[in-house]
């Protein structure tokens, strides 16, 4: 299954709206209440690594949306569904001051290391739900 693929069975599985692509962003999308951006790990791995730049994490910061982002593993049909709003809270505990966000998750244990936070609540497997696409 193609990263697009599992980024759409996503959406579908979490929201019951319409979404459009945010431009520029390949995956960041929106609908009239959420905004959702995708960083993608798209090999099977121990360590999962994503980068989101001060651009869109600024955008979605300041968004009068409920903002999210998703941290999807496809090959392993998982994926970290992450309120910006939380983000914020663990950025700020833990001195986090740089405008770049970067994630390096020790997969075994779903721990954020640079935020030390462990993401296990925000885990959902969506194996199933692709196969029916």
């Amino acid at each position: 299954m193609s990263v697009t693929d599992f980024v759409q069975a996503v959406l579908g599985e979490e929201f019951s709206e319409e979404f459009k692509k945010v431009r520029p962003y390949q995956f960041m999308f929106e609908s009239a209440s959420h905004l959702v951006y995708f960083q993608n790990f798209d090999k099977p791995s121990d360590k999962l690594w994503y980068r989101i730049t001060a651009k869109p994490r600024n955008l979605l910061r300041s968004s009068d949306k409920i903002a999210w982002i998703c941290l999807t593993n496809p090959p392993d049909g998982n994926a970290y569904l992450l309120p910006v709003k939380d983000i914020e809270k663990q950025a700020n505990v833990s001195k986090w001051i740089r405008p770049n966000l970067e994630i390096n998750i020790d997969y075994l244990h779903h721990v954020w290391r640079e935020l030390n936070w462990n993401l296990v609540k925000y885990l959902k497997n969506y194996r199933c739900s692709c196969l029916r696409l």
